[in-house]
């Protein structure tokens, strides 16, 4: 039998300040008044206290703390528990706390059990439901401390019910926000399809006339502009959740200048700028994302180009060093002022606008090349004397050895004419595409349904089908599926061609057995490639 002489305390540890805590240790001592020791981590002075300081620190704080016996239920239940849960003292001592609180546990219990035996301390979180019925969540963490045979343990308990339904939310309107911009990109990449599909076609009409060149190219370069848009909200989207997979090879780094001039010169002739391109006469060479490193390259032209006067010199200066490629676009322009340029970066982060916003953009262009330049272990700077001094953006890339290529670069191949079938509810996207492809020599034929479909493979044995997702009855998956299953249409080459363009919606395109996605407005050349890659004899 105890003597009644001797006491006994738990072992906590409690924060008193932000150098200073309490160390409640178990102990039996043969005075009537057992102590606590006061430890101050700086120079481990230790100080001795009446243990009933302990009792008062666990009854004032806030926060719910018990102490329970492994065997015999709950031997301390403090204020922060009855406000917490709404059972008092009284109800609560001697009971199971688990059983008192319909515990739902993360794991079994015997794993807790064991973790708790092994380290002596186990934390979690805990569903507890209170005596009012509400099923509320706790942090929870648990410190055991043996008395001879018993097992104590001390819990102390914190309510996240709050900031877990707050991160659920905020979680869901990162989903909704997700699902918004898939579809907003869809409903406005629809329109823009057979618009760029009827200016190219007007182009190859109108031949010379420089008056309807003239409007076909404005066309042109705000088809583009809104596409670039598109992409960029798409983008920034994808990158900050990681969905961005890089396709990475060896590059010359021609292979990444020239397709970016291309993309800025409608609006480099527009403004009537010069770009000046000044560059090693040897090849340099860098590993990474075609696609994506002209589109950052692109866009810190485009943005000189739109910052600076009508007729500026913008230049593209390459330097090589060792071990790096570095991509230099200079202008004279609009420049940044010091206190925006450490921020220059970040996400909608733009200068002063002129109401007419003459300039446009989102103000996330440059967080995208950011993000995409460090996928590449590359760094992207910004270096500006100030308002209307220009700016200087920095590329700069790991460089590699020139890689092993074939003495004669292969000629890529023409497209042969093939029997292709074009897929679209949207009378307008079908029929545009149609024609284009008929300019380039090929047979082509119409459905705008799933019924129309089916009939016109069946009559036509297309070579290639161009199919849309969103169709009505039966979506583009579907309809896949069902070719893929079909013998006579197995061997059928399924192109899609849709305004959903995020990696899931290209897996779900390859596991229903497309061999290409395609986003809208599809670039014609990027359709030649596809028909000019295809095997012959389909």
């Amino acid at each position: 039998m105890r003597d009644p002489a001797k006491s006994w305390g738990a072992s906590a540890n409690l924060r008193h300040s932000a150098h200073t805590f309490v160390r409640i240790t178990s102990c039996q001592v043969k005075k009537k008044i057992p102590v606590a020791k006061i430890c101050d981590g700086s120079n481990d002075a230790t100080y001795t206290l009446p243990v009933g300081i302990r009792s008062q620190l666990i009854e004032l704080s806030f926060e719910p703390i018990m102490v329970w016996d492994w065997h015999s239920g709950i031997l301390a239940w403090n204020r922060g528990c009855e406000q917490l849960y709404g059972y008092s003292r009284a109800e609560s001592m001697g009971r199971s706390s688990h059983d008192l609180l319909q515990t739902r546990f993360p794991q079994p219990f015997a794993e807790i059990e064991q973790a708790i035996e092994q380290h002596g301390i186990w934390s979690g979180e805990l569903r507890h439901r209170t005596r009012a019925g509400l099923e509320i969540i706790v942090e929870s963490r648990w410190q055991l401390t043996r008395i001879d045979e018993r097992k104590l343990v001390l819990e102390a308990n914190r309510d996240i019910t709050e900031r877990q339904a707050a991160q659920e939310a905020l979680r869901r309107a990162d989903r909704q926000k997700d699902e918004f911009l898939a579809m907003l990109a869809h409903e406005l990449r629809n329109p823009l399809s057979p618009i760029r599909n009827a200016a190219l076609l007007l182009n190859r009409e109108i031949g010379a006339n420089p008056r309807l060149g003239t409007l076909t190219a404005m066309i042109n370069r705000q088809t583009q502009h809104l596409t670039r848009l598109l992409d960029d909200l798409l983008d920034i989207s994808r990158i900050a959740r990681g969905r961005i997979v890089l396709q990475s090879e060896p590059l010359e780094i021609g292979e990444i200048i020239e397709p970016a001039i291309e993309m800025v010169q409608p609006l480099m002739n527009e403004k009537l700028h010069k770009l000046r391109v000044d560059r090693p006469g040897q090849p340099l060479h860098v590993h990474g994302d075609r696609a994506r490193l002209v589109q950052c390259l692109s866009n810190l032209l485009n943005n000189s180009a739109k910052y600076s006067a009508a007729r500026s010199e913008i230049a593209l200066v390459v330097a090589e060093a060792p071990d790096s490629v570095t991509l230099e676009v200079r202008d004279n322009g609009a420049g940044i002022s010091p206190e925006l340029l450490p921020h220059i970066f970040h996400l909608f982060v733009q200068g002063a606008r002129p109401l007419d916003r003459s300039q446009g953009g989102l103000g996330i262009g440059l967080s995208i090349v950011k993000r995409l330049v460090e996928m590449h272990q590359g760094t992207v700077c910004a270096a500006s004397e100030g308002i209307g001094r220009g700016c200087t953006f920095s590329i700069r890339l790991p460089r590699i050895a020139a890689p092993d290529r074939a003495a004669a670069d292969c000629v890529a191949p023409t497209a042969p004419k093939r029997r292709i079938l074009v897929v679209d509810d949207n009378a307008d996207i079908a029929d545009s595409l149609a024609m284009l492809l008929r300019l380039e020599g090929h047979d082509v034929a119409i459905a705008y349904s799933a019924p129309g479909t089916f009939e016109a493979v069946q009559r036509m044995r297309p070579e290639a089908v161009f199919l849309d997702i969103g169709l009505p009855q039966m979506d583009g998956y579907e309809i896949a599926r069902r070719l893929r299953a079909d013998p006579a249409a197995k061997q059928v080459h399924l192109i899609a061609l849709t305004g959903y363009g995020q990696e899931h919606d290209r897996e779900r395109a390859r596991e229903a057995g497309f061999g290409a996605h395609l986003i809208k407005p599809a670039d014609i050349e990027a359709v030649n490639h596809i028909l000019a890659s295809l095997p012959p004899g389909l």
